[in-house]
């Protein structure tokens, strides 16, 4: 083996034992005697695990905002035991930290009564609230007329009003003194082709009866009353919200 090489391995396995740092599997004591010591001094290589698990904290506390601020309203620790549970096993991947954030819709949508203890329905409703904006803003933009629904056009039912909630949770949190209210409208999510800002819209039947024909949808029949003029007047609004393209 070159010595290129071996230096290649070598700073593999200090890689991959600095993970196991992170994750708490091995201590600093294991660490230096697998690598050698660390010019820092042990306990200073230590505090690197607490560095890193506080800034994995500070993602998802700033990611889900609103469901960490949601979650304290019935339960004051409720939101600091659901991280500590993601994080027991749950490890980045990506060098986007927000990719790790994104991991945590999952988690909540999976048996929240055996793993999470029984969670309100808008506090996983606000969790994919969150990805979905995140989601939207980082998709491309549609390159025709196209919708581009589910791809960077995104439509949510959810049972609570947790754009409302989440609006005012980021903007002003001290206002949010009750859980989002019960609603079951849907919510239209997208980055404005005109901006580049997020959108959010309650559309109207016409509206995404519109979304569908610039995708390709074909519907029978019109519902009763709605005739293709008023599909047409209804895309060119949307056009000058920056939903869609002319």
């Amino acid at each position: 083996m070159t010595e290129a090489g071996a230096r290649g391995n070598a700073l593999d396995a200090f890689f991959l034992s600095m993970g196991e740092l992170f994750a708490g599997t091995i201590t600093a004591d294991e660490l230096e005697r697998r690598h050698g010591p660390s010019a820092s001094g042990t306990k200073r290589l230590a505090l690197y695990k607490t560095l890193v698990e506080r800034q994995k904290r500070g993602v998802l506390d700033h990611f889900f905002a609103s469901v960490r601020i949601a979650s304290r309203l019935t339960s004051p620790s409720r939101w600091e035991q659901l991280v500590t549970r993601f994080l027991e096993t749950h490890t980045p991947a990506h060098w986007e930290p927000n990719q790790f954030a994104l991991q945590m819709l999952a988690y909540l949508q999976g048996s929240p009564e055996q793993e999470c203890g029984g969670l309100p329905p808008y506090l996983v409703e606000l969790a994919d609230h969150a990805c979905t904006r995140f989601s939207a803003m980082s998709a491309a933009a549609p390159a025709g007329r196209e919708a581009g629904i589910e791809r960077r056009l995104f439509v949510r039912q959810y049972t609570h009003a947790v754009a409302e909630f989440a609006l005012t949770a980021e903007k002003q949190p001290w206002a949010c003194t009750q859980p989002p209210p019960a609603e079951g409208l849907p919510i239209l999510v997208v980055r404005s082709v005109r901006t580049g800002r997020l959108l959010t819209r309650k559309p109207s039947v016409t509206a995404l009866i519109a979304l569908g024909l610039r995708d390709g949808v074909s519907l029978p029949s019109l519902p009763r009353g709605l005739t293709v003029h008023d599909v047409r007047i209804e895309d060119d609004h949307l056009v000058e919200l920056g939903v869609l393209r002319p």
